[in-house]
């Protein structure tokens, strides 16, 4: 063994640097997240050294999915949270994160909004003792090595969409543009009012809407990946084809969280890999990653369990009719009866499973 290792002891040193290297490359991984959370938005941002940001939190409904999706990667506290703009489809999952994690700081449009839910919002920023800012064009924050410049709102004289919170992030080479809901608008108030807007990741303005991304702002933008946040045969016809064509004229890489699931950009400033074909699948109060061209489900592998849907309150055998009518991507199943209860969910009337 002794010879083996002497006669072979460069091969061993080289191997030895690829280890220390790589390591050090994984240690300066910035990772951002698009999560999938149906129509609406949601990204978690995990700097390299571990400090954490969370801009929106989808609808409501899906707040336990992005709960567990957030744990998943190990993370129970959030450094930032950010409330891009007071629609439902990005404050909703907020509710949970806001109680369930602790938080260092909420930066917040500060659009005020009549709904319950941003009422609820606001409530449980208090009840909390969450730090609490409004952003403004100019601001920057910063998570270590990752620097964060706010570009847009200067004021709340918008709509909802356009007061969307824009922030332009930057980690070595790397710039990730992340756009809210903003319109034509607001973006060409953002080109008037910056110098450079250059970004090679481009998180789409509104779910891809035809009212969004001009031809102007992409000119400026000059994205090399655009991501596209929008729910499966959702009621708004997002994205537009409008904007899938520019997109698409312009050589950028298109994905879509209605069509891949989650979308994970890693990169350490200098070079990036993108995850996809990702979908946030819950099963027994564990998360798991299920690629989307998987089948549902074997009802025979599942006859002890119990399966739900993210968008009612009923659990149901595998075999029930209204069970085989659940899309994949809105499955929940529970191990026993009790954790279906727990997760607020009734028995169906049609299949009866035990109560």
């Amino acid at each position: 063994m002794y010879k083996f290792l002497k006669e072979h002891k460069l091969m061993w040193f080289v191997l030895l640097l690829i280890f220390l290297f790589s390591t050090v490359v994984a240690g300066n991984q910035l990772k951002v997240h698009y999560i999938d959370v149906g129509q609406g938005d949601s990204i978690l941002i995990e700097a390299p050294n571990n400090q954490t940001m969370l801009i929106d939190g989808g609808p409501k409904e899906r707040g336990s999915n992005l709960r567990f999706y957030i744990n998943s990667n190990s993370i129970n506290e959030l450094d930032y949270v950010v409330s891009t703009h007071p629609h439902a489809d990005h404050i909703g999952g907020l509710l949970t994160i806001l109680e369930d994690f602790e938080v260092g700081k909420v930066i917040d449009s500060g659009k005020v909004h009549t709904s319950k839910t941003y009422e609820e919002y606001l409530t449980t920023i208090d009840q909390n003792g969450i730090p609490y800012e409004v952003g403004r064009t100019g601001d920057k924050l910063k998570l270590g090595d990752v620097s964060i410049k706010i570009l847009h709102p200067d004021n709340t004289n918008y709509d909802l969409n356009n007061t969307s919170v824009v922030m332009l992030m930057n980690y070595g080479k790397a710039r990730f543009l992340f756009m809210g809901d903003i319109e034509e608008e607001a973006e060409d108030e953002i080109l008037e009012n910056n110098k450079s807007v250059y970004a090679q990741f481009l998180k789409v303005g509104h779910h891809g809407s035809g009212t969004s991304t001009s031809t102007e702002f992409l000119k400026n933008v000059k994205p090399q990946v655009a991501v596209i946040m929008c729910g499966e045969d959702n009621n708004y016809g997002h994205p537009d084809e409008t904007t899938i064509k520019k997109l698409r004229e312009d050589g950028i890489d298109v994905y879509r969280t209605d069509k891949n699931g989650t979308i994970v950009i890693k990169t350490n400033g200098e070079s990036y890999s993108i995850d996809k074909q990702f979908e946030s699948k819950i099963t027994g109060g564990n998360y798991q990653e299920k690629s989307k061209d998987e089948d549902k489900p074997d009802s025979n592998n599942n006859k002890d369990k119990f399966v739900g849907s993210i968008e009612s309150d009923k659990y149901h055998n595998p075999g029930c009719r209204w069970a085989e009518k659940i899309k994949p991507e809105n499955e929940i199943w529970f191990d026993s009866v009790e954790e279906a209860k727990a997760e607020g969910y009734k028995p169906c009337g049609t299949c009866s499973p035990p109560n």
